[in-house]
């Protein structure tokens, strides 16, 4: 039976203390990028040897559509850092931003005094074809 897997459920890292466990089926956007969700635990040798347990650290993330190596690499640098630093897994965005909205293009100059001329003799056949 073939099963359908996301990508960064292979190639997501922790660090020497901490693994990554889903907690949710990864969500697609419309933009094809992915939401995934679940849990940075403990359960590597060097995390399950510290006493105390470490706490689960509760992550979010959005990956990029079809994301390879290179994303995987800047997303678990940046995993790596924050475990290390004792900063937020939560609502992280990798995914490039959208495009901006294409904007009007404004007429020139000479456009608008065309339009204009053309605007006032339109007005002067209409005035001239009531009298």
């Amino acid at each position: 039976m073939l099963q359908w897997f996301h990508s960064a459920q292979n190639l997501l890292r922790g660090d020497s203390r901490y693994n990554p466990r889903f907690t949710q089926q990864p969500e697609v956007r419309m933009d094809g990028a992915t939401r995934i969700t679940g849990l940075m635990k403990p359960d590597s040798p060097d995390g399950a040897a510290v006493k105390p347990r470490l706490p689960d650290i509760p992550f979010r993330y959005i990956i990029p559509a079809n994301a390879g190596p290179a994303e995987y690499l800047r997303i678990n640098l940046e995993t790596y850092r924050r475990l290390q630093s004792g900063e937020p897994l939560w609502d992280l965005d990798f995914a490039p931003p959208p495009p901006p909205p294409p904007q009007a293009k404004a007429m020139s100059g000479g456009a608008v005094l065309l339009g204009l001329a053309t605007f006032a003799a339109l007005l002067g056949l209409a005035a001239s074809s009531r009298s």
